[in-house]
């Protein structure tokens, strides 16, 4: 998950209330233990330790939000919920459903392809919607079949044991001002992890 997008989604969730859910592959899937697998999923790195960093990542966003809000009380609204699946990823997608509008952001995985130099395709609710419903029904299927990894509601006191352990994430930058980008509301796996 790229560092920009970490403060991109610090500052919807904080400023906006945003609601951000993300979806990712579950690192004890068997199939990711087959090196070809592997190797055509993500050429050069192990899929297995970009999934540990990802989650790695998230964690530290978690205790990084508790501290946001033990700091400013004003934060009343927002979460972040993480869920890992079992089933293989194709895509990734990244759904915005703010009062800017729809847009479902499609980018496939490509064997043997770097996901940065991958395509990414946005399909906007505009019109009659259909196929971003398609890509928001995708999205919910594989959420209910998926398996709670954590979750943050800035609408309630941090729990006693979070309020102890949060520390701001090292890595992390300040969140920064938005940009004219729309507020994230779901997102399916985060960029450039599968």
């Amino acid at each position: 998950m790229r560092q920009g997008l970490v403060c991109e989604l610090v500052h919807a969730m904080t400023t906006y209330g945003a609601n951000v859910r993300i979806l990712i592959s579950d690192k004890d899937n068997t199939f990711w233990e087959d090196a070809e697998v592997s190797k055509g999923a993500s050429p050069g790195t192990k899929v297995v330790s970009e999934l540990e960093e990802t989650v790695r990542r998230l964690e530290n966003l978690r205790r990084r939000l508790w501290t946001l809000k033990k700091k400013d009380r004003r934060i009343k609204r927002g979460s972040l919920e993480v869920r890992v699946y079992r089933c293989i990823p194709y895509c990734s997608i990244l759904i915005v459903d703010g009062s800017e509008g729809r847009v479902a952001r499609h980018t496939p995985y490509l064997h043997y392809t770097d996901s940065a130099n991958v395509p990414s395709f946005d399909v906007t609710g505009e019109r009659d919607g259909k196929l971003f419903a398609i890509y928001r029904g995708i999205f919910e299927d594989v959420w209910e079949a998926s398996d709670p990894a954590f979750e943050v509601d800035l609408g309630k006191d941090p729990p006693s044991e979070q309020i102890r352990s949060s520390t701001v994430d090292t890595d992390s930058s300040p969140a920064r001002a938005p940009d004219g980008r729309r507020q994230s509301e779901s997102l399916a796996e985060g960029e450039g992890n599968r």
